[in-house]
């Protein structure tokens, strides 16, 4: 979408040691609007071992999870896509 509109897009990533997350912000630009969105958030990070796809764990789980995610790693909720 940017291309299309002859925007430009801009990412920062960096380690919040306080809050013990990677925090990371997205600014769009359009050259006759100015600034279009901002996106900020956080996000934990770990290096984990995946589960296995046969270890009965994936039956447990509600319907919505993604296969092989650990328990922390799943969000809150998952967006619709259409």
């Amino acid at each position: 979408m940017p291309a299309s509109l002859d925007a430009k897009a801009y990412a920062e990533q960096w380690w919040d040691a306080a809050e013990g997350k990677h925090q990371i912000q997205v600014k769009v630009l359009q050259p006759q609007v100015g600034l279009v969105l901002v996106y900020a958030g956080s996000f934990d990070y770990r290096l984990a071992p995946s589960l296995p796809a046969n270890d009965g764990a994936v039956a447990k789980r509600s319907a919505t999870a993604a296969v092989g995610l650990p328990r922390y790693a799943e969000p809150d909720r998952w967006e619709r896509r259409v």
